[in-house]
């Protein structure tokens, strides 16, 4: 498998709708547009990082677009704001939603067949302290 930045483009071929996500990963046989490398068309993992600008968008059109590739088995959306992960992972035509929350967890991605502790996704990630009431 390998994996790219958020300078790779994905196409959704059931949508034609084209993005940029933070990061995708695929496994062979690769498929890209036309012999084009720059558009990959069967990603198995995206990833995108959420920010206040960006969140409402990625968790709903482009999470809208990003289930209707067939080959995407899992889509990750990281807080900036604290330590969290959803994990939508497929089972099937059905998406279970898995969220992890705090640096002592670990993300598992069975499609890859590995664990990522949250301690080395937000390695050198300083967060605000919590609010007090």
């Amino acid at each position: 498998c390998k994996a790219y930045n958020s300078d790779t483009r994905i196409k959704i071929q059931a949508t034609g709708f084209y993005t940029y996500p933070d990061v995708a990963v695929a496994c062979k046989p690769l498929n890209y547009e036309a012999d084009k490398l720059e558009t990959l068309l069967n990603p198995r993992v995206l990833i995108e990082v959420l920010s206040p600008a960006t969140e409402d968008h990625d968790l709903g059109f482009k999470l809208k677009h990003y289930r209707k590739l067939p080959s995407v088995q899992e889509i990750l959306f990281f807080s900036q704001v604290e330590p969290q992960v959803d994990h939508y992972i497929r089972h099937g035509d059905e998406w279970r939603l898995v969220s992890q929350t705090g640096l002592e967890e670990s993300v598992e991605l069975p499609s890859l067949g590995c664990q990522i502790p949250m301690c080395l996704i937000y390695a050198d990630v300083s967060f605000p302290p919590p609010e007090t009431p």
